[in-house]
């Protein structure tokens, strides 16, 4: 989520699912060690959800392959031994491990939207008139940079680097980027920050904490805020 001093600008839920353990996959492992009791939805069979007009138009998708460091869509696993357990026509692992080049994560796809639409909006607050949302990356970035745009979030993994490294392409660049971490985490999350350029804040305390902090500066420095705690009106942004 991206929060400026006043307002919300992206958010993410993480709902919390309750599944039976489940080994590690890989390609040749036995079926035997799997959970034989599974849960489904009936109701979602029929479920539909009409695609909004970026989506339709390829607008995110374009966003995306507009991005310097994209490497093009993940691939696609197939388990056909674990489906036929599982009495599924097909089961699929989606790999990540290459995404965005050596940040082998998916975060940077959700988080570059976020952050493009949280700058636009913050942008547009000073401007005359509104920036376009066809504003192409390269331009957005010149219109950050001139305007010392502040990026700020908290991270206790990878989503920090990733928004470090992010904060490069859309013309936040070195210590504009800041990126507040608790101090009970491996010491490599801030060294991989520090790395990108951006500026680590060690926060004594837990993730709750750093959270806290790094609201706290973002409001002091009226910066763009990126959090994944959940909050009113946080489909705001990136609403497409």
């Amino acid at each position: 989520m991206l929060y400026s001093s006043k307002k919300l600008y992206f958010q993410i839920r993480k709902p919390m699912l309750s599944f039976p353990s489940i080994p590690a996959f890989s390609h040749n492992m036995s079926t035997n060690s799997l959970p034989r009791s599974i849960y489904t939805n009936p109701s979602a069979a029929s479920y539909t959800s009409s695609p909004s007009a970026a989506v339709s138009s390829n607008a995110v998708f374009d966003f995306h392959k507009s991005l310097p460091t994209y490497t093009g869509p993940s691939e696609l696993i197939p388990f056909p031994q674990i489906a036929s357990s599982l009495n599924l026509k097909n089961l699929y692992l989606k790999d990540e491990s290459h995404r965005f080049g050596d940040l082998p994560t998916f975060k940077p796809l959700g988080l570059s939207w976020g952050i493009r639409n949280g700058i636009i909006a913050e942008l547009s607050e000073e401007a005359e008139t509104p920036l376009s949302p066809s504003i192409s990356l390269s331009e957005l970035a010149a219109k950050a940079k001139e305007a010392q745009m502040k990026l700020i979030a908290a991270s206790n993994g990878k989503m920090g680097q990733a928004i470090a490294r992010l904060g490069k392409l859309f013309g936040v660049e070195g210590i504009n980027t800041r990126i507040f971490i608790p101090s009970d985490v491996d010491g490599g999350v801030a060294e991989k920050v520090r790395q990108e350029g951006a500026e680590a804040i060690i926060v004594e305390g837990t993730m709750e904490e750093a959270v806290r902090e790094a609201w706290l500066h973002s409001v002091a420095v009226d910066g763009v805020l990126v959090d994944v705690e959940e909050d009113e009106n946080y489909e705001d942004i990136p609403r497409v």
